[in-house]
């Protein structure tokens, strides 16, 4: 077991008994005094999911992340997007019981390609902002970096355009994605209200399916609109059913 925090978590997990994994605070401290606002936890666990990608499955202990921030907000964040897409990776609310840490860990996660594309298309946007910097100054090497490390296989006119239109936004790939959809506005979320109906429905997928919600407008502010209605609203369901539910820790907006 490898715990990344700072020295009184570490041994409070340690005694608790839990399974095998890589247990990493997001906002991670050297210090129990000391701020956890950055996510300085997710650079450890990329490098681990990296290496991770490299072996079967089966070979993976499993990546345990936790923090006291929304998973609805946290998945904004590329780094927490990628690492999530996988079914090895698991994601703890705080504060948590240490006796409930290892039924989560057992609950269904799946693979959610819909996520891992997503989080490579936002890499791809970032390095595309760098390098539209670097072409302000070295025009050459702007196109040779758009072509190698974006994979641009347009023309030189082609990837000028692209580089001097600051809204000019990189070609998507449209394929099959499997998984279960679901619209909020007008569907998850009718008349101000998580409708229950759907909800339901999401619960019964998520037993065998990733489940990612999407929405034609702005992300963020729809995140910040219904995230804590939504998350309110899984576990009163859940409780209310006698049942155990992750889906409030892995649905990601899109």
């Amino acid at each position: 077991m490898k715990i990344y925090d700072n020295e009184p978590i570490k041994s409070a997990l340690k005694r608790a008994g839990l399974p095998e994994g890589n247990y990493i605070h997001i906002n991670l401290t050297e210090t129990p005094t000391a701020k956890r606002s950055k996510r300085e936890g997710l650079d450890i666990a990329s490098v681990v999911d990296d290496t991770y990608r490299k072996f079967p499955t089966s070979e993976k202990p499993p990546i345990i992340l936790y923090s006291f921030e929304s998973p609805f907000t946290l998945f904004l964040d590329r780094k927490f997007m990628s690492i999530m897409s996988n079914e090895y990776a698991h994601f703890l609310r705080l504060p948590f019981i240490l006796k409930e840490i290892s039924y989560y860990l057992v609950l269904p996660t799946f693979r959610n390609e819909a996520l891992e594309i997503a989080a490579k298309q936002e890499e791809k946007i970032d390095l595309l902002k760098e390098i539209r910097h670097d072409y302000g100054h070295d025009k050459e090497k702007g196109i040779s970096r758009a072509r190698n490390e974006l994979r641009f296989s347009g023309s030189d006119k082609e990837i000028v355009s692209l580089l001097q239109n600051p809204d000019k936004n990189l070609p998507r790939c449209l394929e099959w994605i499997p998984g279960v959809f679901c619209d909020i506005e007008g569907t998850l979320f009718k008349n101000k209200k998580i409708n229950q109906e759907v909800l339901e429905q999401l619960f019964d997928y998520s037993k065998d399916y990733p489940v990612t919600l999407w929405t034609g407008g702005n992300v963020k502010q729809i995140v910040k609109g219904i995230s804590t209605d939504l998350e309110i609203a899984i576990k009163e369901y859940a409780n209310s059913k006698g049942i155990k539910t992750n889906l409030h820790l892995r649905t990601p907006y899109a």
